[in-house]
């Protein structure tokens, strides 16, 4: 259900990306709410609206108990290419992230196992993260 939350939203924000554990992994995505236009500024004449995130807004930790690997970028630079489900969450069947993990690390289908790449699409970051578990995702009260 909180899956299908967030990937309905359109304004997501992803903030606190951390390990808490060690080979743990967890960040916060945010629903962030657009301000009234005109309180931004102006672009060729339109009003501009701002899209902001704050304790009042809707918040989802996303925790994976263990993972292969895991990338931030910038989502100005996103490539990600391959075949996959959902929206602002995506979960990858074939993508280049795949390809990589599976290049770059001793990472089979038998050892840990069979592994999926899950991927976190924000206003600001996509999250990358191959693991052979799903995420946890709670609603949670605010980030801090």
């Amino acid at each position: 259900m909180s899956q299908d939350i967030i990937n309905k939203a359109k304004n997501i924000f992803i903030v606190n990306i951390r390990e808490p554990e060690e080979n743990t992994f967890e960040f916060i995505m945010v629903i962030g709410k657009v301000l009234p236009a005109g309180k931004f500024g102006k672009n060729n004449g339109s009003e501009l609206a701002q899209i902001i995130y704050d304790e009042r807004c809707e918040q989802y930790k996303i925790y994976f108990d263990t993972y292969v690997a895991y990338s931030v970028v910038n989502e100005s630079y996103e490539n990600i290419k391959g075949k996959f489900e959902g929206e602002k969450i995506r979960i990858y069947s074939e993508s280049n992230f795949l390809k990589y993990v599976e290049s770059d690390t001793l990472a089979t289908e038998e050892y840990p196992k069979k592994f999926k790449h899950y991927c976190f699409i924000s206003l600001n970051h996509i999250i990358n993260v191959a693991s052979e578990e799903k995420p946890k995702i709670t609603k949670i009260a605010n980030y801090s």
